[in-house]
């Protein structure tokens, strides 16, 4: 067991990657139909033990699967009287992995290192447009109600996925002065 930083993206990374297996295999599946609830409810259960294996490995400290390289990387400051800020991002052609399709554009929100504080996707998050593919790679995320929220001195980050394959195309890192 390798020791690392405790990355919570990281961590959210792998559990994006086991949930994209998960579906395609449940896809696969499904097409072939083979619907024996037995083999449906082992992958669930494989599934979540998985999850919270990887969970309780990266409590501990051990390795857990690192972002992509081409994982792109955005980093931000704004006040934290700031009401609104837009972040350009250009998601690199190596995150589409030879795909044609457009992808959409999903995540969960920013939050502090420690949990303490999140900004959910729900309420103070936009994506312009909101899919993306390789002829159009770049999109703006809206931030919005910041100043709601937001205190100084914060470091939020946060991952942005595809919500075709689960796989992250862009972490964002906003700093809050």
């Amino acid at each position: 067991m390798t020791k690392r930083s405790h990355d919570p993206l990281a961590l959210h990374a792998r559990w994006l990657r086991r949930m994209s297996e998960y579906l395609h295999t449940v896809g696969e599946r499904a097409g072939a139909w083979q619907l024996d609830p037995a083999v449906w409810t082992k992958l669930y259960v494989t599934l979540w033990g998985d999850m919270a294996r990887d969970t309780a490995d990266w409590a501990l400290g051990a390795d857990v699967d690192p972002l992509p390289e081409w994982c792109a990387l955005r980093r931000v400051s704004v006040h934290h009287r700031d009401r609104t800020a837009a972040v350009p991002i250009d998601v690199p052609l190596a995150a589409f992995g030879g795909r044609r399709e457009s992808l959409t554009l999903v995540t969960e929100g920013l939050m502090t290192a420690d949990v303490a504080r999140v900004l959910p996707a729900r309420d103070h998050i936009e994506f312009l447009p909101t899919s993306i593919d390789e002829m159009h790679r770049r999109f703006t995320l809206k931030l919005f109600d910041l100043h709601r929220v937001v205190r100084a001195d914060e470091l939020y980050r946060g991952m942005i996925s595809a919500k075709e394959h689960w796989l992250p195309l862009a972490v964002v890192e906003l700093h809050v002065s």
